[in-house]
This record gives structure tokens, sequence and C-alpha cells, in this order.
């Protein structure tokens, strides 16, 4: 008798980008306690385009969260959408930037280090422009950039030795591609340096860090109340830093693995509150308020 495959086909690139955005969206809604919903743009459609159905979203979308898309192409829809008066949009990375700022600052407070005699290291900074002026932000003035061409005439082990923290965007890369040997590199030279000091993409979560809390807070207050650009983005990387649960084990790293959803969802509720304090004028110190925890948005 013939033989019938039973099995489902393979999922096209379409729906796997589908699927996943739902999942995004479904945990961003849990975390934050606020309706979202899912826009998808085809690989075909123009940064003009891709605008152009933002923009065409109902009143009730208080804000964009630009996600599994080109990060060139992410940050020219941003712009494009906020020059029309759009809502405003956060790029996956913006909320990377903000996740690995907070991560530094973390690290050194632990240490009891101020950022402001502190120096960091960004390595391959090429990758995420956004980050260097997002740390100055957030009280680092002492930052040196270094790029794979680099290690011609300054090797990297060089370049990071008197840093205080390094921040290596290299560890992302998959297996095989051509920064293998600089990425093999960083590996070595991370094992001479203090535990910690080494902050990677590997293990960071914007989605649960970053997004919430900041797409929750532009939710609860009035359209263009909430403009996002470094100022906001440094507040949030200052909460996200202040509520960061202790590590549990002395082999944790500052931010990384899986954080439990109760921990996630009071990471978003400080970092909501941190941009409400300061839109408010309310009193810093007073942060957070003991009776303040997560709670669903209304119609979430």
């Amino acid at each position: 008798m013939p033989h019938l495959n039973t099995t489902n086909p393979p999922a096209s690139p379409a729906q796997v980008l589908q699927a996943a955005l739902a999942a995004d969206a479904t945990l961003i809604r849990q975390l934050a306690g606020i309706p979202t919903t899912v826009q998808t743009a085809t690989d075909a459609d123009t940064a003009h385009e891709f605008a152009a159905k933002i923009l065409q979203l109902p009143d009730s979308a208080a804000a964009i969260y630009l996600t599994r898309t080109d990060l060139s192409r992410a940050r020219t829809v941003q712009r494009l959408v906020e020059q029309a008066g759009g809502a405003p949009v956060l790029t996956a990375e913006d909320a990377t930037a903000i996740a690995l700022t907070a991560a530094a600052l973390l690290y050194l407070r632990r240490l009891g280090r101020d950022p402001y005699r502190s120096r960091i290291l960004i390595a391959e900074a090429l990758r995420m422009p956004i980050l260097s002026p997002m740390l100055v932000a957030s009280g680092f003035p002492d930052i040196s950039l270094w790029n794979a061409p680099d290690a011609a005439w300054f090797p990297l082990h060089r370049a990071a030795r008197d840093a205080d923290v390094v921040i290596d965007l290299f560890r992302e890369d998959p297996p095989g591609d051509p920064a293998g040997a600089t990425r093999a590199e960083t590996t070595e030279f991370d094992l001479d340096r203090p535990e910690g000091s080494v902050i990677t993409l590997h293990g960071l979560e914007p989605r649960t860090l970053i997004a919430p809390g900041l797409l929750r807070a532009v939710a609860e207050h009035p359209a263009g109340a909430v403009p996002l650009g470094l100022g906001i983005y440094q507040m949030c990387a200052e909460a996200v830093a202040r509520a960061m649960p202790p590590r549990r084990r002395p082999d944790d790293p500052s931010i990384g693995g899986p954080i439990p959803t109760v921990a996630a969802q009071s990471i978003a509720a400080a970092v909501a509150h941190s941009i409400h304090v300061a839109l408010t004028a309310e009193d810093p110190d007073n942060w957070p308020p003991p009776q303040f925890q997560w709670r669903p948005h209304p119609g979430g």
C-alpha cells in the first residue's frame, strides 16, 4: 500500500516570523499588563512602506516595539514615524543598549564603584552605534571604542587592559562566521579579567528587562508625554539596575539567564514607575513607594 506522509509541512519564513512576534507580544502583555497586538511587514516593504503601515495603526496603539527586523531599516522606520508625528517607536537595538547599560551599572554598583570614575570599553562598537551615547547619558564619560579592524595594530586584550568594564558585542555571532577568530580572542582575554566585568549579549533579554516597563509607561501617559530618547532610556537603565534581584550564586552573571516571571514583572513596574516619578516631579528619594507593585493595566 502507498506510504502517506502525515507530518505537517515545514512552516514558511513568514509563519515563523508571525509566531515569534506573537510570542513576543504575549510575553510583553504578561509582564507589563497592557494589551498588545502584532503588525508585520514583509521583506519587500521599503522603510517608507513599513513606516506607512505603522502610521495607519489606530490611535489606541500608544507605542510600537520594532523587533525582528534589520537594524538599519528599523532605525529608518523609527525616524520616519517620529517625523510624521506617529506613536513612539522603540527598536530592539534601543532596548538592548539599555539592557547592556543597566548591566554595566549593576556590576559597578555591586563593587561600590562610581561609573563617572570608571573606564568602559565597547568591543565591536560599530554594531550598536547608540550604545556609546547611551553610556554617556548614564554617567560613563570615559569610553573607548574598539572594532575588529583595530586588531592589526591594537589587539583587544591590550585595549581592554585598563578597562573596568568591557561590553563585548561579538558573542552572538553564529559558529563559523568570519569574526570567529576574534570571538575566540575575546573568550581568551576575559579569562584574565575580574568576574562579571565582561558583559555580553548572551542571556540578555530586552523583551523581559526593558520593553515591558517602558511600553507600559508610554501607555499610561498621554500621547507625547514620554518622548523616547536618551533621557528616558537612561531612566530605564537606572531603574533596571536598581530593581534586578541579587545574584543567587557566585557564578551568576550580572544580568543574564532566565528571570523569574515575578521578578520580571517587578522590573517592569520599577521601570514604568521611574518614568512616572520623573514626569510628575515626585520625590525621587521615595523610589519606589512601598505599596507599588505590578498590576494589570486597565484594559489589559
